[in-house]
């Protein structure tokens, strides 16, 4: 039972304000508790927000309403606890954000009423252990899961191994690791395949190689 909502906005979207308020008037018709995130209360040009430790600890839904960017965002929010998202397209970009503003509350009063069916999308988990076997960085990603030099592109040189199997040494710009849902994003730049969103399968993409040893 869906008891507590979190919504996410981005502020720089077309006519944002009057969506928000709709949902916002629709959760309290239906007696939800409301979170909002940061951007979202400057957009309602409220004092009160919902840190991202509160959201993800309390919040039964995400609402996004934005592109597949803020969408991202609210996948990175939502942390381990998997909180389902509702992603209403009013960005650039609508690959996961599908639901036009049309649509928007009938499609929520619908997941309120448990009746909207879920899609599960593969998530990757990211961790990065030093020499002594600590885990120094642990994130979960969506899209894809990128190694590289930094913000100027320059060669590195690993070794790509799975269930420690070696799979290959590349010198290349860097290397992608993406989900289905990330096969539409940065993986079909470096020339990957577009693949069904709801597969069980990762994609492995080296970016402008050098060599494929």
């Amino acid at each position: 039972m869906i008891k507590s909502v979190a919504i996410i906005a981005n502020p720089k979207s077309k006519d944002i304000k009057p969506m928000v308020h709709a949902v916002v008037d629709f959760l309290k018709r239906r007696r939800i508790d409301i979170l909002l995130d940061k951007r979202t209360a400057e957009v309602l040009e409220v004092s009160w927000c919902s840190p991202d430790e509160v959201i993800h600890d309390t919040a039964d839904l995400i609402v996004v309403l934005g592109g597949d960017g803020t969408a991202l965002s609210a996948a990175r929010l939502s942390g381990e606890r998997e909180i389902p998202i509702l992603g209403v397209h009013m960005g650039n970009l609508g690959f996961i954000t599908e639901i036009s503003p049309e649509e928007a509350l009938d499609m929520l009063g619908k997941t309120l009423d448990g009746t909207l069916s879920l899609q599960r999308r593969m998530r990757l988990c990211c961790e990065i252990i030093n020499s002594t076997g600590d885990t120094v960085f642990k994130a979960h990603a969506l899209n894809e899961i990128a190694l590289s030099k930094g913000a100027i592109a320059r060669k590195i040189e690993f070794n790509v191994c799975i269930n420690d199997i070696h799979m290959g040494y590349y010198r290349a710009d860097g290397y992608l690791v993406s989900t289905p849902t990330g096969s539409t994003a940065y993986a079909l730049s470096a020339g990957g395949p577009v693949v069904w969103p709801l597969m069980n399968l990762m994609l492995l993409s080296a970016i402008c190689p050098h060599t494929l040893d």
